[in-house]
């Protein structure tokens, strides 16, 4: 099957619990066990591909203090041909964040059993604003952070867990304070 939509809005919420909600689909929570997908997913993942154009995204995540960013032009094309699963996104951060970033994902495994996939990844990151994801999403750290990134990284998993991890990260104006 095919599914495409153009120029549809995506809300995600991240809740504080831990739980996750996608248009306006709960997914169980983390600690209900393994990481499931609900069978109205399930199905339609298995063998659909699914293409999202120009798809303005609407991400509020309650962990991080509120955080609610809107994505525009955002691009995703997910090819499925189970047990194999193609995963493209293209997007551009709003300013403040950063700039253009790209993920490509080669996944292999049941749709249903998704902590047994294995698989590549690949993620390019430019401009990445060192100071917005510092103040906004790294509280963990006890220090802030100034400057951006560009970052190539490669990544070989299996299981849930990372079998390699390469990266080539350069960077322009860079403080640690």
């Amino acid at each position: 099957g095919f599914v495409a939509f153009n120029g549809s809005d995506v809300q995600i919420k991240h809740f504080a619990d831990g739980r996750w909600q996608i248009q306006g689909v709960m997914l169980p929570a983390p600690e209900e066990g393994p990481l499931r997908i609900p069978p109205k997913i399930q199905a339609l993942l298995q063998d659909t591909s699914i293409y999202l154009h120009d798809i303005q995204l609407d991400w509020v995540d309650e962990q991080r203090n509120n955080q609610h960013l809107v994505i525009k032009d955002v691009n995703i094309a997910l090819l499925n041909d189970a047990p194999r699963h193609q995963l493209t996104v293209d997007l551009d951060l709003p300013q403040t964040y950063g700039g253009h970033v790209q993920l490509l994902a080669d996944i292999s495994g049941a749709i249903d059993q998704p902590d047994q996939w294995q698989g590549r990844m690949y993620m390019a990151l430019e401009q990445i604003q060192l100071k917005s994801w510092f103040n906004d999403y790294w509280q963990l750290f006890d220090f802030t952070a100034n400057g951006q990134l560009d970052a190539n990284v490669w990544i070989d998993w299996q299981q849930l867990q990372v079998n390699t991890a390469h990266a080539f990260v350069s960077g322009k104006n860079l403080k640690l304070h």
